[in-house]
């Protein structure tokens, strides 16, 4: 075999193999890309699992490969100073407001949100957040719980309104005359029911009683 045979199939051999040496590079690199390290980790997610009254279930997940420990906070409407209480309770919440969740798990925690005597009328946010306490990453979320307030009416006394579909009876002496009176209380809009002293002007020597009523 001639010198230059000899070189072209070194130079050939060695190409294959400078390519096959590449294509392995790439593929290793890719694969390498593709995989995500074992202890990947994210923001935690903050969803509201119900509410009865004014007692909100907020649903916290781990995203994370491993069990991490987070911090609870909420912030009433209007602040500290607002009249607004709030408290964060839970099984799996400590002392402190910190919640542990297991890896790639979730747990459940409660809100009570107190309103102040005379709270103003329309939405009042609450805003709840969790971040993470554990690890180098400072993962967090957080929650808005919207709280309604109606507007307060106030109560409008009235006179009240007396009728009967009996004014005119007849009756003799010594006989006793019944009659159907009804009493109807004007006030609006009032919850609370109203209380009213009822009086009799009566003609001289006659007795008059007042028989219990019924009413709604």
């Amino acid at each position: 075999m001639s010198l230059f045979k000899k070189l072209s199939l070194l130079f050939i051999a060695s190409f294959v193999i400078l390519l096959f040496g590449v294509v392995s590079v790439n593929n290793i690199n890719a694969q390498t890309l593709n995989q995500a390290p074992a202890n990947a980790c994210a923001d935690p997610k903050l969803t509201l699992a119900g509410k009865e009254g004014n007692v909100y279930t907020i649903k916290i997940k781990n995203p994370c490969n491993s069990e991490h420990n987070y911090q609870l906070k909420v912030n009433p409407p209007g602040g500290a100073n607002s009249g607004w209480k709030a408290k964060i309770s839970g099984n799996n919440v400590n002392n402190n407001d910190v919640i542990k969740v297991k890896k790639n798990d979730t747990a459940q925690f409660k809100v009570k949100i107190d309103l102040p005597n005379n709270p103003s009328a329309g939405t009042h946010t609450t805003i709840v957040s969790a971040t993470q306490k554990d690890g180098n990453s400072k993962n967090k979320d957080t929650i808005k719980l919207k709280t309604e307030v109606k507007q307060q009416q106030t109560c409008s006394r009235k006179n009240p309104t007396l009728s009967s579909p009996e004014n005119d009876k007849n009756g003799q002496k010594d006989e006793t005359v019944t009659y159907s009176v009804e009493l109807k209380n004007n006030n609006s809009p009032c919850k609370d029911p109203a209380d009213f002293d009822i009086s009799v002007d009566k003609p001289k020597d006659w007795t008059v009683r007042i028989l219990d009523g019924q009413g709604d």
